[in-house]
């Protein structure tokens, strides 16, 4: 009976040593995996959203936080808070677009749309997310997205193509003021022309 028992022992011993080993190296895993979450989330440049859908809770990066002037990273309701950041304009589109999106089951959500940042003014984003869905019934648990501010592309975009239309139409002021040009110096040959071949006509008839 008492070998029996150290037996036991010594197998729980093992067992819970091997069972300590592994939660250990699971959290060493978590630690380096939160480590570099931390990380990426300091140097993006974008805004991160973990958005949790039970619990309408979602955490954000410090870039985002600063940019929409939000008192904390962790944000509780956040679903409503979002909604009051979107231009009223687009408020529509974009919430019909994220739930068609959910309903049709598809794993990735892109839009664009203008966003108010903390000092009062809409900027361009570009909203780009992933959905993590439970494997058995494919019901939403976390969105997890990239928020890109594209106000300064969209700026030198319009420029640009404001300069393109400029030239084009200062090529057609410039084709026209040519044409008119070409026209004016054909009407004057032909008047010059004209009325010489009717000085010559006059000459002859006086002479006749």
């Amino acid at each position: 009976g008492i070998g029996f028992v150290l037996l036991c022992s010594l197998l729980i011993y093992f067992a819970s040593r091997k069972l300590y080993s592994d939660i250990n190296h699971s959290l060493k895993q978590n630690q380096t995996l939160l480590h570099k979450y931390e990380a990426l989330n300091k140097a993006s440049k974008e805004g991160i959203v973990d958005y949790d859908f039970e619990r309408d809770y979602a955490t954000v990066n410090e870039e985002l936080k600063n940019n929409l002037g939000l008192p904390g990273t962790e944000i509780p309701a956040f679903s409503k808070i979002h909604e009051s950041w979107i231009h009223p304009e687009d408020k529509e589109r974009v919430l019909k677009n994220f739930e068609s999106t959910l309903a049709a089951g598809s794993s990735l959500w892109q839009a664009e749309y203008r966003c108010r940042w903390h000092d009062g003014t809409y900027h361009d984003i570009i909203n780009r997310g992933y959905f993590i869905q439970d494997a058995k019934t494919g019901r939403p648990l976390n969105f997890i997205c990239a928020i890109q501010d594209v106000s300064e592309l969209r700026r030198v975009q319009a420029e640009y193509y404001e300069q393109r239309l400029q030239g084009k139409l200062q090529l057609g002021r410039s084709i026209i003021k040519a044409q008119e040009e070409e026209r004016s110096r054909w009407a004057g040959e032909l008047h010059d022309n004209v009325c010489q071949m009717l000085t010559v006509v006059k000459l002859y008839l006086t002479e006749m």
